[in-house]
């Protein structure tokens, strides 16, 4: 992002929508970028994005916003460059879980592996 003001803004992504069971809308902020200028020149932001049982309630309508946001008693409008403006996938939950079994001597009869999840969703978490 290349801001072209001299007061100093930071903004946020927004990402909203309405939920698929028609109870109203969710609105995330995924990413909040520090404040710049416009003598910092071309500055990146970026971060993890994790999705969530909100953003699955979302339906098929999810919009993009870039919020500006300004400290001083000035119009937060301001002429803005984005360059390479990018969602992607960069890992998901474990899909499946192998047990190497010429390994037995390491493992007790009825053991269990056990993968956890960050996620608030037990679907995320697997036994084998």
């Amino acid at each position: 992002v290349r801001i072209q003001k001299d007061v100093p803004l930071k903004y946020y992504v927004q990402l909203k929508g309405p939920r698929a069971d028609g109870s109203g809308w969710t609105h995330k902020q995924p990413l909040k970028c520090p404040e710049q200028t416009q003598d910092q020149g071309w500055v990146e932001c970026s971060g993890p994005l994790l999705i969530d049982e909100d953003y699955e309630a979302i339906g098929q309508d999810l919009e993009l916003e870039v919020i500006m946001d300004s400290n001083q008693d000035t119009s937060p409008w301001a002429v803005v460059d984005y360059d390479d403006i990018r969602i992607s996938f960069a890992s998901g939950p474990a899909e499946g879980l192998k047990v190497d079994g010429g390994i037995t001597t390491r493992w007790s009869p009825n053991a269990e592996v056990h993968i956890t999840s960050s996620t608030l969703s037990n679907r995320d978490s697997q036994n084998a």
